[in-house]
């Protein structure tokens, strides 16, 4: 091979790797924005969670000790008296 069709070779190969790269990393954005879309419903879904464990641990220690009309208050949302 003459040294011209070697430096065409190679910076065809250059380009084809950049080319190669560069629609790796769109793919990799893409992705990561669906995981990104993942993890904030995940954190949504958790602290919702983590609310009605505290409301159904409330219920609970009201059951458990002994005002019954504050965990009914608590489920059809009057006041107590």
């Amino acid at each position: 091979m003459t040294r011209a069709a070697l430096s065409i070779a190679l910076c065809l190969t250059a380009l084809g790797l950049g080319f190669f790269t560069a629609c790796r990393a769109a793919r990799n954005r893409a992705r990561a924005a669906e995981l990104d879309a993942r993890e904030r419903w995940c954190e949504t879904y958790s602290r919702q969670n983590e609310l009605l464990l505290y409301e159904v641990r409330g219920r609970q220690w009201a059951l458990l000790s002994g005002h019954e009309s504050a965990a009914a208050s608590s489920v059809t949302g009057e006041a107590t008296q």
